[in-house]
């Protein structure tokens, strides 16, 4: 019978392994999307510093045709 102590043993062993193996990918997946909020800040930033230097230099030349 292949039900034996080893036998589930060896299952529990490979259950761990694979939820060991699950646990680094999703710790991978959120350091990523860490990083990726971290860079949409960063160009949010840097959007509206554009934004509010074309205007500073609308208002500057005096036209708001642009």
């Amino acid at each position: 019978m292949t039900d034996t102590k080893a036998a589930w043993k060896r299952r529990a062993l490979r259950a761990e392994q694979e939820l060991e193996g699950l646990r680094k990918i999703r710790d991978s997946e959120t350091d990523m999307q860490r990083c990726l909020l971290r860079q949409a800040g960063g160009f949010a930033v840097a959007i509206s510093e554009i934004e509010d230097a074309i205007k500073a230099a609308k208002d500057y030349i005096g036209g708001n045709e642009l």
